[in-house]
């Protein structure tokens, strides 16, 4: 009987051990999840850009609206940080020096920011940098439709 009275309790606190550890990874995995997640979204907005600016005009203001709907896209993944580098979506055609003239459009990404919350942590790592390199494919297109006359999209 004075055996049982000291045993009383430590499957409690076995528990509590336990699963204090389970919790941690399970967060930490979590963590790591999301850490794919925006990953992912990185790679995909750079895709995303690269599409944009394919079938877009070759100009500032056409630039400026596909890094605002590209910049939305990444805000969704909820974890990335874009206002450490106002550069952080840069769009490159080639040749270099074209304006209606252009075969191919790159898009990059790079400097961006993720924060994660690793349990009783906070961390922050760089993303890699993304690029994706696509052929224009409105360049000087002209459509023709219920007697109007289209050049290049215009994407804003």
């Amino acid at each position: 009987m004075i055996a049982r009275k000291k045993q009383q309790g430590v499957a409690l606190i076995e528990f509590a051990l336990s699963f204090t550890v389970f919790w941690i990874f399970f967060m930490g995995l979590i963590e790591i999840s999301r850490a794919m997640f925006a990953w992912n979204s990185a790679q995909e907005a750079t895709r995303l850009a690269a599409r944009l600016a394919s079938i877009c005009d070759n100009t500032s203001n056409q630039r400026t609206a596909i890094t605002k709907k590209v910049k939305y896209f990444v805000n969704v993944a909820g974890n990335i940080d874009t206002s450490s580098n106002p550069n952080w979506l840069i769009f490159s055609y080639e040749p270099t020096g074209c304006f209606d003239n252009c075969n191919m459009v790159s898009a990059k990404t790079s400097g961006l920011k993720v924060n994660l919350t690793i349990p009783f942590k906070n961390l922050q790592f760089t993303l890699p940098e993304f690029r994706t390199l696509v052929l224009r494919e409105s360049m000087a297109n002209v459509i023709q439709y219920n007697g109007k006359v289209e050049t290049n999209a215009i994407c804003n």
